[in-house]
């Protein structure tokens, strides 16, 4: 093993005892919910996130911001190659995918083209934050933030993975491995690179970029709003099925034994309910479909989970003591 493989389990292992500890910290607030039995029609539940989560036909209803995160989404999907690779490249430096053969060229052919589209669709997707002033986005300085230091860190891991992708073709005499497809990369290559002698130092930061870049995402999500990176998935597959899901839990007002109407503290919502409250991304579609919007802010399902979060900690800290 040579010094860069020691580095890289101990920074692997630091990121990821680090994302394991939220991840409880996560799941720890969701234990504080009322049991709900989300867990029956597997085969529905399973239909249902190939079409809804991977499939993003819901996303789809709005053509252009549907499109640019369509984008975004299946090329994160295809660059997790990328990303399995470059970690496994951290614990035994010659590995590669190439032995998968062709499949391996459609994996680099697409990441080559889906890597320009993802660039696109980033770029405009802060031009539409800043410049073009959606009124359903506007959620504080803090959101905007937020979703600017998402979208430039999607926009390195792109950048550090075409600048692994130039600086290899570079490497090898500026041709492409006989293995992989890499025409956009190809032609790029002479254009940042004189010769291939420096070729093989740049290899090396940009795989450390794309890396450090990679942990340093997963474990800001757990504090973001884009949390639904995780959660969007887990999500789908365990919301209501078929007509259910539009059913409206009856409350009898002539009751007179019930003390409370609705959820007045976090314990009276459903793990389910909280779980959405982690997948809200701050879109604003809930304030343009709802009359109230007019009259006041809305609170999004995330803003109130943040607004609960300190009395469901301590909470969910005396249920595990």
């Amino acid at each position: 093993m040579e010094t860069k493989n020691f580095i890289f389990i101990i920074v692997f292992i630091a990121a990821f005892t680090f994302l394991g500890y939220n991840i409880k910290r996560l799941l720890s607030y969701l234990s504080v919910g009322q049991k709900e039995n989300r867990f029956d029609n597997v085969p529905e539940r399973i239909k249902n996130v190939l079409k809804v989560a991977i499939g993003q036909s819901k996303i789809l209803r709005e053509p252009v911001a549907g499109i640019v995160h369509v984008l975004i989404f299946w090329g994160f999907l295809l660059f997790t190659v990328a990303v399995v690779e470059a970690i496994l490249q951290g614990f035994y430096s010659g590995f590669s995918f190439h032995l998968l053969g062709p499949i391996f060229s459609l994996i680099t052919l697409t990441q080559d083209i889906f890597g320009v589209l993802i660039i696109a669709a980033v770029l405009y997707a802060l031009y539409r934050r800043y410049f073009l002033n959606i009124k359903r986005l506007d959620h504080g300085k803090e959101s905007l933030i937020d979703a600017t230091v998402v979208l430039v860190l999607i926009l390195l891991v792109v950048v550090s993975m075409f600048g692994q992708n130039i600086s290899l073709v570079a490497k090898h005499g500026f041709e492409v491995e006989s293995w992989a497809l890499r025409p956009i990369s190809a032609n790029l290559a002479p254009l940042f690179f004189d010769t291939h002698e420096t070729a093989s130092t740049w290899y090396e930061v940009f795989w450390w970029m794309h890396v450090l870049v990679v942990f340093g995402f997963m474990n800001f999500l757990p504090y973001s709003k884009h949390l639904h990176v995780f959660t969007s998935i887990p999500n789908v597959y365990f919301e209501k099925l078929g007509n259910k899901k539009f059913e409206i839990k009856p409350i009898n007002l002539e009751d007179e034994s019930i003390e409370q109407f609705g959820a007045a503290d976090i314990e009276h919502l459903t793990w389910k309910q909280m779980l959405d409250g982690y997948t809200c991304t701050e879109c604003g579609r809930c304030s343009d479909a709802c009359p109230a919007a007019t009259t006041g802010k809305l609170l999004s399902p995330r803003e109130i989970i943040i607004n609960t979060r300190k009395r469901t900690e301590e909470k969910s800290t005396n249920n595990f003591s």
